[in-house]
Order: structure tokens, then C-alpha cells, then sequence
């Protein structure tokens, strides 16, 4: 998936594709959110903080796995 950087913190860059965020963190990280709604991700995306707004609306809200 290809994702685009973003001006964070904590998180280096985001993909979205078919209902899953996949998000980079800058300590390397990489973890996959599934059955994510698209306007949850284009809330991210123009979110001023990216990471309060992962974590009120995407954090613990939506199954993830760690890919790497």
C-alpha cells in the first residue's frame, strides 16, 4: 500500500485503501486498521494534530495488526 508522510509526531505516514489505514510510526512500527470508513481517514488526514486524532477516533475503535 502506498502511503503519504504526514506532519507528526508520532506517526511518520498514512495509506488508505479498501477500508484499511495503514499507519507508520516513527519509531518504526507499522499496524493496519481495518473496516475504516472513509471519512475517518480524510478526518485524519486534515486533522491539525494527527495523533489526538488518532487517538479519539481511530485507536481501539477498529481491529489493527502490527505488520511490521
Amino acid at each position: 500500500m502506498d502511503r503519504m508522510f504526514v506532519c507528526c509526531s508520532k506517526i511518520k505516514s498514512a495509506g488508505y485503501e479498501h477500508s484499511i489505514l495503514e499507519l507508520e510510526f516513527h519509531n518504526g512500527d507499522i499496524f493496519r486498521y481495518f473496516s475504516v470508513p472513509g471519512d475517518v481517514y480524510l478526518g485524519f488526514i486534515s486533522a491539525s494534530s494527527k495523533i489526538a486524532f488518532f487517538h479519539k477516533y481511530i485507536n481501539n475503535r477498529y481491529s489493527a495488526i502490527k505488520i511490521f
